[in-house]
């Protein structure tokens, strides 16, 4: 039965690497149902466990729920939900940039996205937002007036994938 389990999580393994080294969408181009690993060696694809989780810090987290972060491709920009305490209106997408334009560089202070979140008496939620990849839609889940059920999903875009704050609903 642990050979079974072991070959099964090596399966996976390669799988999962074949997938993310050897999509189409990838570098090199070829299917993943046809990649070696061979292929995902020759792409450069190389992977290790995941470091321990670092908290980011006072800068960026609150005294309140600050969940489902969501990263621009570019990794300059930080949409995350947050839970705001005592307001009244319900979790609001923020959005927190680095210092400058390098995925290195710290993050700074977020702030609320007044585009996306609703502006309702009730309490009214937006949240857990997912950024296209190509950073001009931006999806998340709300249950503000005027929706189909409980919370609907819904999507805003924006010309400028540098301007964070203006977005068309």
């Amino acid at each position: 039965m642990k050979r079974k389990q072991e070959f099964g999580a090596l399966l996976i393994a390669v799988l999962t690497m074949m997938v993310a080294c050897g999509g189409e969408n990838s570098r090199g181009g070829r299917r993943a149902s046809r990649a070696t690993l061979l292929d995902t060696e020759e792409q450069g694809c190389v992977f290790t466990a995941w470091s321990s989780p670092v908290n980011m810090g006072s800068v960026v987290n609150s005294t309140t729920d600050d969940f489902h972060p969501a990263t621009t491709a570019n990794g300059l920009s930080l949409f995350f939900t947050r839970g705001v305490v005592g307001v009244g209106t319900g979790p609001d997408i923020w959005v927190t940039h680095r210092l400058c334009d390098s995925p290195n560089c710290p993050w700074l202070a977020p702030a609320p996205v007044a585009a996306l979140n609703s502006v309702s008496p009730l309490s009214a939620a937006d949240a857990v937002p997912n950024v296209s990849p190509d950073g001009h839609r931006i999806f998340f889940h709300s249950n503000r007036n005027g929706g189909c059920g409980l919370a609907d999903l819904y999507v805003a875009s924006r010309a400028d994938i540098t301007n964070d704050f203006v977005w068309q609903t």
